[in-house]
């Protein structure tokens, strides 16, 4: 079996790793620490764009990898921003790095050292507690899945399985004449002189022309 080092230093989602991620989620909930899984992912992240600038790949690449990061993990869209287990001013001062990277104005390999060290230790105690009752699947390419990913999946099927409602045509009631009956609307005025009024005026009555009197019997019969 690996060292969780090890099994961290390729930046590769193993099998294990995948089980790995499964145990942290699960674990994390239970111990109130919701970020644990996203810590991992960080790590990995930062292990492929530790990659990329030691490489002498690309250069675009880098920034495009370094973008990804800082959406993802330092400045999220979903709340809260910092979807990792760094205190805000580490946070901060890495974004403020990142920029320089993003722009192509120097290429920084360890910007993300300083927190990579600090989520290794909130990992090791969970790497312990999960090599302790980890079992190799039998089959080597067996991926572990979440119960966050069995709900999407089954959600997902169920749509695919789904039947679109059926057209049914829609008919509107018959509004039956009768009387006609006073629409009175209220509403508010206000002036220096007079203060806040109430103005109540008629909008419907037996003087009305029938396009009128149809738009009335209209208003009636929906607020009867």
């Amino acid at each position: 079996m690996h060292s969780l080092q090890e099994s961290l230093l390729n930046g590769k989602p193993t099998v294990q790793m995948d089980y790995f991620w499964k145990y942290l989620i699960k674990h994390g909930e239970e111990d109130n620490s919701p970020l644990i899984d996203k810590d991992l992912m960080f790590y990995l992240e930062v292990q492929k764009y530790k990659e990329l600038t030691h490489s002498f790949t690309d250069e675009e690449l880098v920034k495009r990898k370094c973008q990804a990061i800082v959406d993802c993990f330092l400045e999220s869209s979903i709340h809260p921003p910092c979807q990792i287990d760094i205190s805000s001013e580490m946070c901060n001062r890495m974004i403020k790095n990142a920029v320089k990277v993003m722009q192509g104005k120097e290429i920084i390999a360890s910007l993300f050292d300083e927190a990579q060290f600090v989520i290794f230790k909130e990992l090791l105690p969970y790497w312990a507690g999960f090599m302790k009752t980890y079992k190799p699947p039998e089959d080597p390419n067996k991926r572990a899945i979440s119960k966050r990913q069995k709900t999407l999946q089954k959600r997902y099927e169920d749509f695919q399985n789904s039947q679109p409602p059926k057209e049914e045509r829609l008919s509107l009631p018959m509004i039956k004449p009768g009387p006609m009956h006073s629409l009175k609307v209220s509403s508010l005025t206000y002036s220096i002189t007079d203060g806040l009024k109430v103005k109540v005026r008629s909008v419907c009555t037996e003087k009305d022309d029938n396009e009128n009197k149809l738009l009335c019997y209209l208003i009636l019969y929906v607020l009867d």
